[in-house]
């Protein structure tokens, strides 16, 4: 019972999906049960897979992220094929299954905008990296300084900055601004 108390709500949500979707495919004809009906259920299987990988498998998160986000998407368009045949028995079962799966596609889009902030966080700006320059051997190498964005390189005007050689590889480390 703790081990359900710490799932967090998007794998709670994937769950009941699931369930909604098992449901909701017993009620489907015999030839919809077992054509789109087999379809929706195996993709609601996958979804719940991946939400609860991603929320164990913390490396490879923004990944299995990704691959719920079309996983979900995948499945909003079965449940469309599924209306259009009219393997539902109402509109208001389609709607209901429906409106879970837009929640949960706004809770993974929320999710992995999330990701993206926290890397994007962590990881520093390309501009504040250093930047491999290659040199003759035994000459200094000149850096480009670095340029606001839409303006064009001033390579023959711009003065060089100094560059520092580890392991036969000189970086440039510009202190200027940010790109």
């Amino acid at each position: 019972m703790t081990e359900q108390a710490a799932v967090p709500p998007i794998v709670r949500l994937a769950e009941t999906i699931l369930l909604e979707c098992e449901t909701v495919v017993r009620g489907f004809s015999r030839y919809h049960k077992y054509t789109i009906g087999t379809d929706i259920r195996q993709q609601a299987m996958h979804i719940l897979r991946l939400a609860h990988r991603a929320w164990r498998l913390r490396k490879q998160q923004a990944e299995l992220v990704r691959q719920l986000v079309w996983a979900v998407d995948d499945l909003k368009i079965s449940l469309q094929l599924g209306k259009q045949l009219a393997a539902f028995r109402s509109f208001v079962q389609f709607e209901q299954l429906a409106i879970r799966v837009l929640d949960l596609g706004r809770q993974c889009g929320g999710w992995l905008r999330a990701l993206g902030r926290n890397a994007a966080a962590t990881s520093a700006h390309p501009s504040t990296a250093p930047v491999p320059v290659v040199a003759p051997q035994g000459k200094q190498a000149e850096c480009p300084r670095p340029q606001a964005r839409g303006q064009r390189p001033e390579i023959l005007r711009s003065q060089p900055t100094k560059a520092t050689a580890v392991r036969g590889v000189q970086w440039c480390n510009n202190d200027d601004g940010v790109v």
